[in-house]
């Protein structure tokens, strides 16, 4: 399993946080009927961030805190960066190794990768 392999699977997995964020939003506005719906989407949505969170649990605190930002909360680069005080090049350095590990450490099977192939997340 590549690190290509695992930024796509994270990056799936971070867009479906998204998707679950923007239908709770639309739905807050609407009658109470939808309440069951809401909560339901909220399982779901806690249940991408719990498989993100278990699969990063190999990593030690600056690369798990990276990862989090990055791929349960959606920020960009540049915004992990000042929230780390560190610099986009350190970042990306540690992303580096961060992926490395979690590869090392098997804690993503191939099999997870083949849905989100043709997955395109970037922000």
């Amino acid at each position: 399993m590549s690190t290509q392999q695992l930024k796509e699977h994270l990056r799936f997995e971070a867009k479906m946080i998204e998707r679950y964020q923007q239908r709770i939003a639309q739905l807050r506005g609407r009658t109470a009927n939808t309440t069951g719906e809401i909560a339901r989407l909220e399982r779901q949505m806690q249940a991408h961030v719990d498989y993100i969170t278990a699969r990063l649990a190999p990593l030690r605190a600056p690369a798990f805190e990276m990862m989090k930002l990055r791929y349960v909360h959606g920020l960009r680069w540049d915004i992990v960066a000042l929230r780390m005080r560190y610099s986009e090049q350190h970042l990306f350095r540690l992303h580096a190794r961060a992926l490395q590990e979690l590869v090392a450490a098997g804690e993503l099977s191939a099999q997870a990768f083949l849905h989100v192939s043709q997955i395109v997340y970037e922000h």
